[in-house]
């Protein structure tokens, strides 16, 4: 591991303690700038660079949203994100005319994908740019891992202790404690069952 030389060290530790202090203060100014939107955030909350939030949206208590992240809503959507959840950077969350609700104490890799809405491709005659949006409330419940650039549609509920591998497009119900990949999302273990050695799905 590199290490300063010793002449440099005070110096290290003060430019430390500034970028610290500095990194506190715009965040307290960013959290600040979101509540005057009207956006609900609890405490100790961290709300990272770029991150962008837009609607009716609530977070709980030490939540953390990685950079870039962009959470948005429809005038009559919401996303609810309750305590100690981490989004990581690059994600987004949606909700259209539903709801996205996401439970306590969920970890998200890097861009994780949630959406209460799709488009109604029944009408052939409708251009699929113009068609009507169909929206079902979509669930994350507690405990929840979802691995890099997993993606969780309309209407699904990811249940409690669950574990969804990278990539992994998620269209339908899975049930709690459960591991779940691919391409759509298939159950593949019981999380109460006996561990698989050496089992890497996020």
């Amino acid at each position: 591991m590199f290490t300063y030389p010793s002449r440099f060290t005070p110096f290290n530790s003060i430019y430390i303690k500034l970028c610290n202090s500095l990194d506190t203060f715009f965040n307290t100014l960013k959290v600040f700038h979101f509540r005057m939107k009207g956006i609900k955030i609890g405490k100790n909350c961290r709300i990272y660079q770029g991150v962008r939030l837009s609607g009716n949206i609530e977070i709980g208590d030490d939540v953390r949203i990685g950079s870039y992240s962009y959470i948005s809503t429809y005038s009559d959507g919401q996303v609810i994100i309750k305590n100690d959840v981490l989004i990581g950077s690059c994600s987004y969350i949606g909700s259209g005319h539903a709801s996205v609700s996401i439970g306590n104490h969920c970890i998200f890799a890097a861009g994780v994908f949630i959406s209460d809405s799709t488009h109604d491709i029944s009408d052939v005659n409708v251009l699929t740019k113009h068609a009507p949006v169909i929206s079902k409330p979509t669930e994350i419940q507690d405990n929840v891992w979802l691995g890099f650039e997993a993606q969780v549609l309309a209407g699904v509920t990811v249940g409690q202790g669950s574990v969804i591998g990278a990539k992994s497009l998620v269209t339908k119900n899975i049930h709690p404690f459960s591991v779940a990949v691919g391409i759509p999302a298939r159950f593949v273990r019981d999380r109460l069952a006996q561990p698989l050695a050496g089992e890497v799905v996020g």
